[in-house]
């Protein structure tokens, strides 16, 4: 008897109901692969850590003398 019951589906492709494909172009997708970052802008953003980061060891110094 239990043979013949065919079993809930659950998360099963025909239930799933799928979102529209998007319509937005080609440019406004951004891909890490199609990135143009040089080596200058990377030296740039590690000197500003640099900076940031000399900035809060010299405050972390002026508050434990406080």
């Amino acid at each position: 008897m239990e043979g013949n019951r065919t079993p809930p589906r659950y998360g099963s492709l025909e239930s799933t109901r799928w979102p529209p494909p998007s319509t937005a172009p080609e440019d406004e997708v951004i891909s890490m692969a199609d990135s143009t970052t040089t080596i200058d802008d990377i030296e740039g953003e590690l000197f500003k850590i640099e900076r940031i980061r000399e900035i809060l060891v010299r405050r972390e110094s002026e508050l434990r003398y406080m």
